[in-house]
């Protein structure tokens, strides 16, 4: 016998034999279907009397389009059999009563592509859904990257409806399914062979929101200037007379639908029938279909303060049938809405928890919140009854339905977020331009409830502040002021409890009154602000409450039941200290978290530290102490973004007291603030850097309040594309950045203003260049050689060379004479090893040895002092100093130190004995006087008056005199220096003048020849050096040379 899935908007069906059934699961295993009458007028929508049974159209497969190529994941194979409903049954979003039904398997138009980001072949899913790639891969505040963004999203999900249509009609399953009521369910996606549908899920609804206080004077808010989404299974009737001018239906093909009209009209009825009025009278609406939600959602949700254009909340009174095994778990669907939410700051999801309690009852009504009614950054709405007593708001009349949808998640995290009037609500229907209907129930009905009477908090906030407030901040103000039901505290039935707008007016108008009392609070945490502060005096009266509440980075996908690894990214921590700095007051956890029992969903929550929820509270119910409180917010383990935004919102601080709200809003509203400017200085476009090189980004930026006045730029941070690079928060602004690979960048600086106003500059281009082609060295010559040797390196890509090593030993002398030639010079302190040329990037290594020698007795002169004796010396007298740079002692008996005047031939001969040690020095003292300090004791000495102004010096291996002015060219000479004017030196030029009172010193110490007297001598302070007891020299060159 064939059976035939129906999925009835809160109840499973079947057609079996022409008998009516409905699917009540009762555990996790399978349960046979029952039969099953509805009568209780709550659980339909609307409620009409049963009819004989459904009327089933035959599939009809040849309809079916083909599917795309791109479509995400395989399609299971047309040979499987369509499973019993007992074993999964499918969830709605709204109580209907039985009806009668038509199944088609045509669609009239294809859809255009919906997004839940599950494979089309079911299964475990991929560990990387690429809805979630691509909105984390943009900054949707840029209006090219968000254009981007829509239209791949758009394409990928346009391939996955394909595949589906495709695999429904080889398996004649139904693609829409029409009731007698006017609901729909649509098939969505495949979970395996199984078909996943997405479905349908006021005068006294405005009362039990608080709604009506706050549209009554003196407040006078009605929703003007705001603009509310609604996604559901079709479009609103826009020429109905409670909407008429105020609603736009984005998909024009699309039918008009009474659920999407009936959504509106508590949304936004005129109130030409007075018990039809809607939340927010004035507000504007967006209808869309829920085909492509995810990728219309991203393309109209307010990504800015200032966004007016945009969509700042969005209505979604709809889910998906669901089995047993979905029961609480944080699927992909959730998981694709955190990551949406998360990169449209300003843009807030009311979505309804479902209607699933008496059909999801493996754990007695709990966990029946699925798919994306358990996305963290999302309100989730459950459906009470009205909270009226005699006309008049009574919250404790908020009694729970008998079909709202309880949470929690697998992990433990509180669903739902709230609750509002989701029974019996008189709205709009598309019928005709007057038509209405007053017995629709559920949570699509208590979602509008919600959503609306939240635009008048949007716009309130709008009117105060000049500009939108953050979807955390409107979350957490919502349920900071929502009123208790249930269990005290939070709960998975009533969640944190039932909207009460009037508090949240109240709260933002104190605030505004009187700014110095910190009710409302918002701040980021980074990976160098990891904790902060907020102190309060407590009134003395009232309870003291802070709620904390943070739109957290998209969590990995679960798809095993029962997984209790928490969905939170981002671990904030909140906690209140007392006056006496020991009193730590820790907010609400479920008991449910760590038992894991079934009993421990109904517990009374208790207080600890939260691990799964995104919205903490502190509730001090009677504060014991007079004084100063401190509220902390904190995070223990790392960022995964750059900056995690969050919202407080805290009261009972003193000085709290309500204050009058103007008789209604000004017909000229405060106006929006106003973004910033914000241009990047440096670098300019077409700036070309090596790889490996730093570059300092800056930006100029300035802001002007609402009001003209000079605003305050809180931070800049500077982006690589949608890559953040820093952040800076005082002028200038700059921040310092080391690209990681080769290849052209686009860079921006964005500015915030302390009102969270945002601005981005104009982009600049920056080309980084592929890093040089890494050195070789192929050979060098000569083989070997002594310090101070020069060696020709030959190899190849030599240009970009920066450093020569000789066996790790750094050359301080060496150039480049080609691409392929290096000339270095032997460093001092250079042992026998290999050779090693080095550029910002690479290295290279010869394969041969260099062999340093000892010269036999390589001796130079390394110090020339003239001014010793007179009274203005620093030493008693003239002296050279000699230096043996070679690691073997050097020998000087029957060497001689000849000297003469700067253009004289007759020399005087100081005889040398004893030795150098291996790179020591040797003292000759020659003429002096009384003046001055003593020379350390000298090696030998001498009676010749060195010329300050001109002289030469030779070093030789003879003691016999020399003849003629210059020693050059002799096998015996060992060094030679002319200095001042001399007629004879080696190199280019003579050395310079010792002058009055300084010394001439070889290059590094005294250590190097390369015999050019000019290039290296220069002056210091006198250090003479015997071979007992060197001197540390002071390094400090006073006179400037003399170019040559």
């Amino acid at each position: 016998m064939k059976k035939t899935i129906i999925t009835c908007l809160g109840v499973s069906s079947i057609v079996l034999s022409g008998v009516f059934y409905a699917n009540q699961a009762s555990d996790r295993t399978n349960t046979p279907p029952l039969d099953h009458q509805t009568t209780d007028a709550s659980a339909g929508i609307p409620a009409t009397p049963p009819s004989s049974g459904p009327v089933v159209s035959p599939p009809q497969s040849s309809m079916a389009p083909t599917m795309a190529s791109q479509a995400l994941g395989a399609v299971g194979s047309p040979s499987a059999t369509l499973p019993d409903p007992s074993q999964d049954s499918p969830q709605g979003s709204d109580n209907a009563s039985d009806g009668t039904a038509t199944v088609q398997n045509t669609n009239p138009a294809r859809p255009r592509g919906t997004t839940p980001s599950s494979a089309v072949s079911g299964g475990p899913a991929t560990p990387t859904n690429p809805i979630v790639l691509l909105l984390q891969s943009a900054d949707m505040s840029n209006p090219e990257e968000r254009e981007r963004v829509v239209a791949e999203m758009t394409q990928v999900e346009e391939s996955r409806m394909d595949a589906v249509l495709e695999k429904a009609g080889q398996l004649g399953v139904p693609v829409r399914i029409d009731e007698t009521d006017g609901k729909v369910s649509v098939l969505h996606d495949f979970r395996g062979e199984h078909p996943l549908y997405r479905v349908t899920n006021n005068r006294n609804a405005a009362i039990s929101t608080g709604s009506n206080l706050i549209q009554a004077t003196p407040y006078g808010l009605d929703g003007s200037g705001v603009k509310v989404g609604v996604w559901d299974a079709g479009s609103v009737r826009n020429t109905h007379r409670e909407l008429t001018g105020r609603v736009t239906n984005k998909n024009a093909a699309t039918p008009l639908d009474d659920h999407a009209t009936h959504v509106a009209g508590t949304i936004a009825a005129t109130g030409v029938d007075a018990s039809a009025k809607g939340m927010a009278p004035k507000s504007t609406l967006d209808s869309f279909d829920w085909d492509n939600d995810y990728a219309e959602m991203t393309a109209n949700g307010a990504a800015t303060a200032t966004a007016l254009a945009s969509v700042p909340l969005s209505n979604h009174s709809y889910g998906y049938g669901a089995g047993t095994a979905d029961m609480g778990r944080y699927e992909r669907e959730a998981q694709t809405t955190d990551a949406l939410v998360w990169s449209l700051p300003y843009f807030l999801p009311f979505w309804a928890a479902g209607n699933e309690q008496n059909s999801l009852t493996a754990q007695g009504g709990f966990q029946s919140i699925t798919f994306n009614s358990l996305a963290k950054n999302i309100v989730t709405i459950g459906a009470v009854n009205d909270a009226v007593v005699a006309g008049v708001r009574s919250a404790s009349a908020g009694s729970m339905s008998t079909f709202s949808s309880w949470g929690p998640c697998d992990d433990g995290r509180i669903k739902p977020d709230l609750v509002a009037n989701g029974v019996g609500i008189y709205s709009t229907t598309a019928g005709t331009d007057s038509s209405y209907n007053g017995s629709y129930s559920g949570t699509s009905m208590a979602t509008p409830n919600a959503a609306g009477s939240a635009a008048l908090i949007q716009q309130l906030y709008a009117t105060t502040y000049g500009q939108r407030p953050r979807a955390s901040l409107l979350k957490a103000l919502l349920i900071h002021t929502a009123d208790d039901l249930g269990n005290p505290g939070p709960d998975y039935k009533f969640g944190w409890g039932l909207i009460n707008v009037k508090a949240a007016a109240d709260l933002i108008l104190a605030q505004k009154a009187t700014p110095a009392v910190p009710r409302i609070v918002e701040n980021s945490l980074t990976a160098a602000l990891k904790s902060t502060t907020t102190t309060f005096d407590w009134d003395g009266l009232s309870p003291i409450r802070a709620t904390l509440s943070w739109t957290d980075p998209a969590g990995a996908a679960q798809t095993a039941a029962d997984s209790r690894t928490p969905n939170l990214v981002h671990d904030l921590d909140l906690k209140i200290t007392g006056p006496d700095g020991a009193t730590v007051y820790l907010p609400f956890v479920m008991p449910f978290v760590g038992a894991w029992t079934s009993a421990a969903m109904s517990a009374a929550a208790a207080t600890g530290k939260n691990r799964v929820d995104n919205t903490e509270q502190v509730h001090i119910a009677s504060p014991n102490r007079a004084g100063t409180y401190t509220v902390t917010v904190s995070m223990d383990a790392a960022l995964s973004t750059n900056a995690q935004p969050y919202a407080l919102v805290i009261t009972g601080a003193a000085a709290s007291t309500t204050p009058t709200p103007s008789p209604t809003p000004s017909p000229t509203p405060v106006p929006f603030n106003p973004a910033p400017t914000v241009s990047l200085t440096s670098p300019t476009s077409g700036t070309s850097i090596s790889l490996g090189a730093q570059l300092t980004l800056s930006a100029n930026a300035a802001d002007r309040t609402s009001s003209g006045a000079a605003g305050i730029i809180s931070r800049v941070e500077f982006f690589s594309g949608s890559t953040w690079l820093g952040i800076d928060t005082t002028a200038p602004y700059s921040v310092a950045w080391k690209p990681a690979a080769s290849g052209n960048y686009i860079l921006t600086a964005r500015a915030t203003d302390s009102e969270g106003a945002v601005a981005t500059s104009t982009s600049t281009t920056v080309t980084v260049l592929a890093p040089p082609p890494a050195p070789s060295i192929s050979s060098f010559s000569p083989a070997s050689g002594a310090v101070g040797a020069s060696v020709l390196i030959n190899g190849g890509n030599l240009s970009a060379v920066t450093g020569v090593q000789f066996n790790g030993v750094s050359a301080s002398v060496w150039r480049t004479v080609s691409p392929t030639q290096i000339s270095a010079t032997v460093p001092l302190g250079a042992t026998t090893g290999r050779v090693r040329v080095s550029t910002a990037t690479a290295s290279a290594t010869s394969s041969a040895t260099f062999t340093v020698t000892t010269p036999p007795a390589s001796v130079f002169i390394s110090q020339i002092y003239a001014g010793g004796g007179r009274w203005w010396s620093d030493y008693s007298h003239d002296y050279v100093e000699l230096h043996n740079p070679g690691t073997a002692p050097a020998r000087l008996d029957g060497w001689s130190l000849q000297l003469t005047g700067g253009s004289g031939s007759r020399w005087t001969v100081v005889p040398l004995k004893g030795s150098i040690p291996a790179r020591g020095y040797y003292l000759v003292a020659l003429a002096g006087g009384d003046y001055a300090y003593d020379l350390p004791t000298a090696n030998a000495s001498g009676a010749y008056d060195l010329a300050v102004k001109q002289g030469k010096v030779a070093l030789l291996r003879t003691s016999a005199p020399l003849v003629g002015a210059s020693p050059l060219g002799l096998a015996n000479l060992s060094d030679f220096v002319g200095y001042g004017p001399a007629n004879a030196y080696e190199g280019s030029y003579p050395a310079i003048s010792p002058e009055r009172y300084y010394a001439i010193f070889r290059a590094n110490e005294g250590a190097t020849d390369t015999n050019d007297n000019y290039a290296d001598f220069d002056w210091n302070y006198a250090a003479p050096r015997n071979s007992a007891t060197p001197v540390t020299l002071r390094k400090k060159q006073l006179l400037p040379r003399v170019s040559r």
